[in-house]
């Protein structure tokens, strides 16, 4: 696989939550595997294979797909990016231009090309959100209840409970017994003897 793509932008909402987490505008270098700060400050210490040596912690991120003059390259960057970093939620939309902005002004891809780059980053989504559901099976989570019969585990997965499980706000010690495409099934845990 080639390293040495053009970077691909990955942001995380607000300004870094410390270290370890990149700051809100950050480049993402498949080369070095590494967030490097878009505004030329020092490098983030963040590593995508420490993202994934912690299976506790989930990351998502938003990415447009067919921005003016997006290369082949740096289409398949951002698709890489999922593996790369071991993203779970992510927000996929085609680019759309708005008037009297800079990005109008600038060459437009193909909208039958935007919208297939945008269907290839949904699927790499769905199947990074599959691949931690599936993880999840067998685990104790705390879940908090949303609303009667659904919740959501720390890492933001939805969960569908029994409806006996508890009341939305209360946060029940869950057993995941079953994953499906896009949410876990659990119980409450058995408390040991």
């Amino acid at each position: 696989r080639n390293r040495t793509a053009t970077p691909a932008v990955f942001t995380t909402h607000g300004a870094s939550m410390g270290p370890g987490v990149p700051p809100a505008s950050s480049v993402y270098s498949r080369e070095h595997n590494e967030f490097l700060s878009r505004d030329g400050g020092e490098q983030s210490p963040m590593r995508g294979d420490m993202v994934l040596a912690n299976n506790d912690i989930v990351f998502g991120a938003d990415l447009i797909a067919g921005f003016p003059t997006e290369t082949d390259a740096m289409f398949e960057n951002s698709r890489a990016l999922v593996d790369d970093c071991g993203l779970t939620h992510l927000h996929v939309f085609p680019y759309s231009p708005r008037p009297m902005t800079p990005a109008a002004k600038m060459p437009q891809l193909d909208r039958n090309i935007i919208k297939a780059r945008a269907a290839v980053l949904r699927h790499a989504g769905e199947t990074a959100l599959a691949r931690f559901l599936d993880g999840e099976v067998g685990r104790n989570r705390a879940v908090l209840i949303e609303k009667t019969g659904l919740g959501r585990t720390e890492q933001f997965a939805l969960v569908n409970l029994p409806e006996t499980a508890g009341q939305p706000g209360d946060i029940v010690e869950t057993e995941i017994v079953k994953a499906g495409s896009d949410r876990l099934t659990g119980r409450p845990a058995r408390r040991a003897a």
